[in-house]
């Protein structure tokens, strides 16, 4: 996306300044994870996409990352959406989501591309509190406090970094995980140390397109597993 250099700075502006919770009850929105990339980057000076690599090199995984057609083939990347609206094109091998693409492709609300098997690294790695092959990749503390949820007496249930659901038939109150727009899911409980990934294409051909979100797809499936 060419844009003028100018519109960073401002757009960081007006996010800072923007009130996202007025009448005190939660309303879903990514606009703090924008300004993670920025606390992230001004502490450690580095880019967001170099740290995160440092961290997957720590883990032993290679299939994830930014910007995908600078590391892997487009040849093993899926298309998402067939966009008429906003890129005039079939998105393939670059972020779906309209304001990481505003960003470069590297933001702290969406961009990563992923495998399976390196995903299954990460679960594992954030159900045994930070440690993967007995080595402390995250601090143990950091990792409860984004898998917590600290607001459940006022009724919501989201974590500060990772999804949480309202204990039901589907889910515990020990479950955590994602679920992302173009139909990515996984969710963990380092109580029964067990995780599911799902990797679908939802928005393919268009965002229009709801059938995952039929009947429960991803949490019907979540609870077969831990019935066993």
């Amino acid at each position: 996306m060419w844009l003028n250099p100018e519109f960073y700075p401002s757009v960081y502006e007006r996010i800072a300044k923007a009130n996202t919770n007025p009448r005190g009850k939660y309303l879903y929105s990514d606009l703090n994870l924008l300004l993670v990339k920025q606390m992230i980057e001004t502490k450690t000076g580095k880019k967001l996409d170099q740290f995160t690599n440092e961290i997957y090199m720590e883990l032993g995984i290679s299939k994830i990352g930014y910007n995908p057609l600078k590391w892997t083939s487009i040849d093993n990347v899926m298309p998402t959406e067939v966009d008429n609206l906003f890129r005039k094109d079939t998105i393939k091998g670059y972020v779906h989501d309209e304001a990481a693409a505003i960003f470069g492709g590297v933001s702290g609300n969406a961009g990563l591309f992923a495998n399976a098997e390196s995903i299954a690294v990460i679960c594992k790695m954030l159900m045994n509190n930070g440690i993967y092959k007995g080595k402390q990749i995250l601090k143990a503390n950091v990792v409860k406090d984004f898998t917590d949820s600290p607001l459940t007496k006022n009724g919501i249930y989201r974590g500060l970094g990772f999804d949480k659901r309202k204990p039901d038939e589907f889910f515990t109150k020990d479950d955590f995980g994602h679920t992302g727009f173009t139909g990515t899911f996984f969710f963990m409980n380092r109580n029964t140390n067990r995780f599911l990934i799902i990797l679908t294409n939802r928005v393919n051909p268009t965002r229009t397109n709801r059938l995952m979100y039929k009947d429960d797809f991803s949490a019907k499936i979540w609870k077969q597993i831990n019935k066993y």
